[in-house]
């Protein structure tokens, strides 16, 4: 069943003689094609591929963002496992270290595979995978509950650009290198060890492999078993459908399978007290405080306002507005937010009871349209005789 191409052959034979000899079931690699893998994005939001050398854009934000891991030096080899059929799937774990530095809001991550599967424009399929990430996770560690870790993230990929005929592992198959574009739907993954997983989806014409498989990056520039700079080693964990360990195994610096991830700059959250005045004319009482921290997506946010002095029967009154708008008003100060459209974005009312009111705790949606977003929002202590307190100027960051 198994064939070989290229100048790898003897050393490929003699690694699946030791698989086949020390494993309940054989793993197997040989080198892919010279030819470099074919570009292809995939914008999760819509659903969407875009094919060809323009493919991989992040898009257009009000941030960067910066490649976090890099796993991607190709070794010019792939691998395969127990596909759909029988006592598969099976999953791959190769362990690693991300310590990037930055939001640890991940914008977007890609791989390098092969599939064999007839192409979705053709009538087919297409290819398929699960990913995962995991967070604290321990390479060789055999659980009762399965895999070490937490999975912060996983994603069933269907549909993947594929071959132009229905093969398998040991015949024809196509190679592409995805990126996968989260939009403004992000994922958290903290620097930290990690666990980058690859279960095998579908099933070639064989039977028993699956169609679509990994291409190997390099560990230690190929040179050695690692750790290198991402903290991998030149191993990965089988796993089989049910979470089992089922061993540990190496292609012998033939590499793992890659990955990439690029994350959101770190944006420092900020607030800070609004109060300008002009013409002589006093400011208003410093009253508006943050009663959480500064804003921060996926944080809770709340404010509170000091009403001392008014009416207690009345209530306080809130407007979060995109821009600041001084205008003094006579008898009441200044109002110094923007509350005609578009600018002003929400309100908010609670009864303070002559004291102290509050607005929030709210949770910020871990959404990436609010990142590095700036906002000023003002109180107005409401009775026969308001006044306008200090706004706060506040921009949403990742700490």
């Amino acid at each position: 069943m198994l064939r070989f191409k290229g100048l790898f052959r003897v050393a490929f034979l003699a690694v699946v003689a030791a698989f086949v000899s020390s494993l309940t079931q054989a793993q197997v690699s040989k080198p892919a094609a010279r030819k470099k893998p074919i570009p292809v994005h995939l914008d999760l939001e819509t659903g969407t591929f875009t094919r060809g050398p323009t493919a991989g854009a992040d898009g257009s934000f009000s941030y960067n963002t910066f490649t976090t891991f890099d796993h991607q030096v190709p070794s010019g080899a792939v691998a395969d496992d127990l596909g759909t059929a029988g006592s598969g799937p099976v999953e791959w774990i190769t362990a690693g270290t991300k310590m990037g530095g930055e939001s640890q809001f991940v914008t977007s991550f890609g791989f390098d595979y092969c599939s064999a599967a007839l192409d979705t424009t053709l009538g087919g399929p297409g290819g398929a995978v699960q990913v995962q990430f995991r967070e604290g996770y321990t390479k060789g560690a055999a659980n009762a509950g399965g895999p070490s870790g937490t999975v912060v993230a996983s994603f069933v990929l269907t549909g993947l650009p594929a071959n132009d005929v229905c093969s398998e592992f040991s015949g024809t198959y196509t190679c592409y290198d995805i990126s996968v574009s989260l939009g403004n739907n992000l994922f958290v993954l903290r620097d930290t060890y990690i666990g980058w997983g690859w279960k095998f989806s579908d099933l070639g014409t064989d039977g028993v492999l699956a169609k679509t498989f990994p291409q190997l990056a390099c560990v230690a520039n190929c040179m050695g078993p690692g750790p290198d700079a991402n903290g991998i080693t030149d191993c990965i964990d089988r796993y089989d459908s049910a979470g089992t360990y089922l061993g540990t195994i190496s292609f012998t610096n033939q590499g793992t399978p890659s990955l990439v991830i690029r994350e959101a700059e770190a944006i420092a959250s900020l607030s800070a007290i609004y109060n300008p005045t002009a013409s002589g004319k006093p400011a208003n009482p410093v009253r508006t405080t943050a009663l959480t921290g500064p804003p921060a997506l996926g944080l809770s946010w709340a404010i509170q306002t000091d009403c001392s002095g008014a009416d207690p029967t009345k209530n306080v009154l809130w407007a979060l507005s995109l821009a600041p708008a001084p205008f003094f008003v006579v008898g009441e100060g200044w109002r110094l937010v923007d509350v005609t459209p578009p600018f002003l974005v929400l309100t908010g009312f609670a009864p303070h009871f002559g004291g102290t009111a509050t607005w929030g705790p709210v949770a910020i949606p871990a959404d990436l349209q609010l990142y590095n977003a700036c906002w000023w929002v003002q109180a107005r202590c409401g009775d026969t005789s308001p006044f306008y307190t200090n706004a706060l100027a506040q921009t949403v960051g990742s700490f």
